[in-house]
């Protein structure tokens, strides 16, 4: 038996900042406060995996990167930007796809993909 991916984390400094931003972004659910300022995520779906958001307070990088599958990235790009981040790699069609890459407010880079139908 494999090791499977079973979780993500975006390590942030302010992950209070980070929360309302996915919020809007993707409309998913943030919930939780444990301990070690870890945020669960909530995507809506049964499929893929679910994630957090790690708050570091500046004591370890920043990072991580990760695929949301959207259904027009060039839309997801420009959404992206308006909510004060920046695309690093514009809509590019890729082996039957596109992705697009952004950066967070707090200089995370993120991933997105749209499969061709």
């Amino acid at each position: 038996m494999g090791q499977p991916v079973v979780h993500w984390e975006i390590a942030a400094r302010d992950a209070g900042r980070l929360e309302s931003f996915y919020k809007e972004m993707f409309d998913w659910s943030i919930t939780g406060d444990t301990p070690i300022q870890h945020r669960h995520i909530d995507t809506g779906t049964r499929i893929g995996i679910q994630g957090g958001i790690a708050e570091t307070n500046g004591t370890w990088p920043n990072g991580t990167l990760f695929y949301v599958q959207v259904n027009d990235v060039r839309s997801y790009l420009a959404k992206a930007e308006n909510l004060g981040g920046s695309t690093l790699v514009p809509a590019t069609e890729m082996n039957g796809a596109t992705i697009g890459i952004f950066r967070d407010p707090e200089g995370v880079v993120v991933g997105l993909i749209e499969q061709s139908q």
